[in-house]
């Protein structure tokens, strides 16, 4: 059997976050209850209107290829799209062709627990078609989001299986949230994704026909379509039936199957040609410099950084998708000193925090008192198991400085012999002490768990071992003499 291996493009497609469409001035709200409200005479298609650029959609655009590294176009131009269905009423949808926004580029996203890159083709901006709602036995057209500004993405076919294309998704996703682009909700059709796979044999070059998956609209819809239509492929493969020419199915998410939709168009299907109504723009580079200098910060270079920092990549991957609880542990970082005390802050926000910022809706501690209890905890002065009693015990505005401060207060006020309390605990269990000094050096954990109950959590594990420790081989050497 041939080792075959997969190829897969995205066309990814989000809804710009403007306050009106994108060629007229009708309210941006494609999710109103009420349908056909946000609708005009230019966006519902009608003879004789006319459409002006929304200035601050082409604005939006041009950082977000910025960031992806694509070379901005000095001229950029519109362009008719004409195919015919009901979501269309012009008949044709205004696009980008040959001059798009943004051309080239490369976005790097995490994945297997490495930083994976792939090339963007292009990025352009568009209007959205109308919302079809399909009835019993008819389908209604709703015009609200008939216009809206809509950005397209399209990568180079650099990924290799479902898991990576839906990684790259949650990556862009991050991505246009933190530059406050667009709110990206799947679930009300803000993002898309038309994913195209196709197979070849491993070290080839050549690309054969694709099949391209329309619509999809949630990360698992992605990863399912796209394993489903590799194995469908690689049957074909194998039977000498793999399609000749590129077509396009539809997903269907309650079958869990993708079905034919049609032949892929081609460019020449869609008789593009430049949109009279809307003039060329044309970009100078300092006006490029403006557009770009103001951006936010983003959660795709902050966590290079602090990888490559040290920080674990796998366990800081779970906080990559919660914009709160990874900025607050970002920001603590650039704080510490250590690469220990941001392993000690990580655990803590995978564990503890979460469960606040679920509670409160936000974090209920501030970035200082973090720091001072991870630098406690580092020091040995307060036991781990102690600090997350703080935090799992932290209120709304209850102050973590005065936890800290009361149980320093309270150790020292109780001045417990640590020394003391480790030889009490260990007269009292001689066979462990037998088992440890000939040799089986495991009994030591049970030590330090029955100090730790005597003493109440006062002192570190870490402080407790090296005492145990220290105690025992003490007498072995007394032992030994």
């Amino acid at each position: 059997m041939e080792k075959l291996e997969t190829v897969i493009g995205l066309e990814i497609h989000v809804e710009l976050k403007t306050a009106s469409k994108m060629f007229c001035s009708c309210k941006n709200d494609s999710m109103s209850t009420e349908p056909n409200i946000n609708v005009c005479p230019t966006c519902m298609g009608m003879v004789g209107t006319l459409p002006l650029l929304n200035k601050r959609a082409f604005e939006q655009t041009v950082l977000l290829a910025s960031t992806l590294k694509s070379t901005i176009s000095r001229h950029t131009k519109w362009d008719r799209k004409s195919y015919f269905y009901p979501d269309l009423p012009k008949g044709f949808q205004i696009s980008q062709f040959d001059l798009p926004i943004g051309q080239g580029g490369e976005v790097f996203f995490p994945f297997n627990n490495t930083l994976h890159s792939v090339r963007m083709t292009r990025v352009h901006l568009e209007e959205d078609a109308a919302k079809s709602v399909h009835g019993v036995d008819k389908t209604f057209i709703d015009f609200n989001r008939s216009s809206v500004p809509l950005v397209e993405m399209v990568t180079e076919p650099d990924l290799r299986s479902a898991e990576e294309a839906k990684a790259l998704l949650k990556a862009i996703r991050r991505l246009v949230k933190d530059l406050g682009i667009s709110d990206a909700d799947m679930e009300k059709g803000q993002m898309r994704c038309d994913a195209s796979i196709s197979l070849r044999k491993f070290g080839e070059e050549k690309l054969y026909s694709r099949v391209e998956i329309k619509n999809l609209n949630s990360f698992r819809s992605v990863e399912s379509a796209l394993k489903y239509q590799e194995e469908k492929l690689k049957t074909e493969w194998q039977s000498g039936t793999y399609p000749e020419m590129a077509s396009t199915v539809l997903w269907n998410d309650e079958r869990m199957a993708t079905y034919p939709m049609r032949t892929k168009e081609t460019a020449a299907d869609y008789r593009y040609f430049p949109e009279p109504d809307i003039p060329v723009v044309k970009l100078s580079e300092e006006a490029i410099t403006c557009l770009t200098k103001d951006c936010p910060r983003l959660r795709k270079d902050e966590f290079s950084k602090l990888i490559e920092e040290g920080v674990d990549l796998i366990k800081l991957l779970s906080l990559l998708d919660s914009t709160e609880l990874f900025w607050s542990f970002a920001d603590l970082c650039k704080k510490m000193e250590s690469k220990e005390e941001k392993d000690l802050a990580l655990n803590f926000y995978i564990t503890e925090v979460p469960l606040l910022f679920e509670t409160y809706g936000s974090i209920p501690f501030s970035e200082d008192e973090m720091l001072l209890l991870i630098k406690k905890v580092n020091e040995g002065i307060i036991p781990v198991s102690t600090a997350k009693k703080f935090l799992s015990s932290c209120k709304k505005n209850n102050n973590l400085a005065k936890c800290i401060n009361d149980f320093e207060t309270l150790v020292c006020s109780e001045k417990v012999d640590l020394s003391q309390v480790v030889t009490n605990v260990l007269s009292k269990n001689t066979s462990l002490v037998n088992q440890y000094l000939v040799g089986e050096e495991k009994v030591l954990q049970a030590f330090i768990g029955l100090v730790m109950r005597e003493t109440k959590g006062m002192f570190s594990g870490r402080e407790i071992s090296d005492t145990i420790h220290k105690t025992l081989e003490a007498m072995r050497q007394q032992k030994n003499k």
